[in-house]
């Protein structure tokens, strides 16, 4: 049996990537051939993201320059060479919904896969490619965790999502929100998932890649977006109690003077085992916090200013919200250990969940 997924997994992000993968190893173990369209919308062109560079007045042409060369050509290569060699791609890249429907993949049935697929903003409004437009009549879709990344949805957008995703045989959404947010529209109610990154445990990470070990003690700080301040403020407060050093992630060239080491252009690969061997995490991203989370590390989550429901519907259901940080909040209490038992327990009933979520896909090809 062969199925295609659409999802976002060309940008310079680790969980974008990692969440890509991990689809398709959970699609093999049930005898799926997954392949994942080779879809690059405009905004990861690398004429568009040119062309945003050099309208962008509110930076100097040096941070122009600099940000071109570190994410359009420097962490591009590093995430591309991943994808060629863990992903399963379409033999055809695509760019637009036209390309797509002129030459559909051909498959048993289809996914729009997880990450923010739904996520207007991010996609510069409701791109039908992710809610799977392209497909002729007839075909099967499914989806699989998808995220809209907001608690609420733009109203003018409403009643073209509803229309979209009235066409799936099954919808599953990564977060509570989403699934109150479809249901409120009328549609059957949809199954909520985990993130595809905590459908893989720790050992099955770590037994992907080959094995990194590092010998100095670190608190590994992982900012996304924006780099927050309070990042390093609680990162050093941990350092000091732990006798570690402060180590950050980086997708630029900025060396950070607010800790000892700073991570530039790093892999995929090397993100599961920087998290896998920290003392202590602090992050204020989702896949930061899910991987925190799955590599059984003492974390502090600091919220973001925007897209944080993944985050909060994430923690809430693990009983975990207390790892939120709190400005002024004293870090001790965040350095034990996470309740290891009691975490891999729900964990694997939501695995659990999700397994049966994919025979249910299975079983309505095969009967039909």
């Amino acid at each position: 049996m062969k199925a295609a997924c659409i999802t976002i997994h060309r940008p310079v992000n680790f969980g974008s990537a990692l969440q890509t993968l991990a689809t398709q190893v959970v699609w093999e173990r049930q005898g799926v051939e997954l392949q994942t369209i080779d879809y690059i919308p405009a905004r990861l062109q690398c004429r568009h993201r040119v062309r945003l560079l050099l309208n962008d007045k509110s930076l100097s042409w040096k941070k122009r320059v600099a940000t071109f060369l570190t994410m359009d050509l420097f962490n591009r290569r590093v995430f591309d060479s991943f994808i060629r060699r863990y992903v399963r791609l379409t033999e055809r890249s695509y760019h637009s919904l036209q390309e797509l429907t002129g030459h559909c993949p051909q498959a048993d049935f289809y996914l729009t896969g997880s990450d923010q697929v739904w996520n207007s903003f991010y996609n510069g409004g409701v791109d039908p490619a992710f809610f799977l437009a392209f497909l002729p009549d007839g075909a099967c879709r499914f989806s699989f965790a998808s995220s809209f990344g907001t608690a609420e949805l733009n109203d003018n957008e409403k009643n073209e999502i509803k229309v979209a995703l009235s066409h799936y045989s099954l919808i599953s959404v990564r977060e509570q929100s989403a699934v109150e947010q479809i249901a409120q529209m009328g549609l059957p109610v949809p199954t909520l998932l985990p993130d595809p990154t905590l459908l893989l445990n720790r050992d099955e990470w770590l037994s992907l890649f080959p094995r990194r070990t590092y010998e100095q003690r670190y608190v590994l700080v992982y900012p996304m977006s924006f780099m927050d301040p309070e990042l390093f403020s609680v990162a050093r407060q941990a350092a000091d109690v732990l006798g570690a050093e402060v180590w950050c992630l980086s997708p630029g060239l900025k060396r950070y003077k607010e800790c000892d080491r700073t991570l530039r252009f790093r892999s995929p690969e090397e993100f599961v085992s920087l998290v896998g061997q920290a003392q202590f995490v602090v992050t204020n991203s989702f896949h930061g916090t899910a991987f925190a989370v799955n590599m059984e590390r003492p974390f502090a989550t600091i919220m973001p200013y925007a897209f944080g429901t993944r985050i909060e519907s994430l923690l809430n259901r693990l009983s975990l919200s207390w790892r939120i940080w709190h400005k002024g909040a004293d870090v001790e209490p965040y350095l034990k250990q996470l309740p290891h038992l009691a975490l891999r327990q729900m964990l694997d009933a939501d695995r659990l969940a999700c397994t049966e979520y994919m025979k249910a896909i299975t079983n309505m090809i095969y009967t039909n």
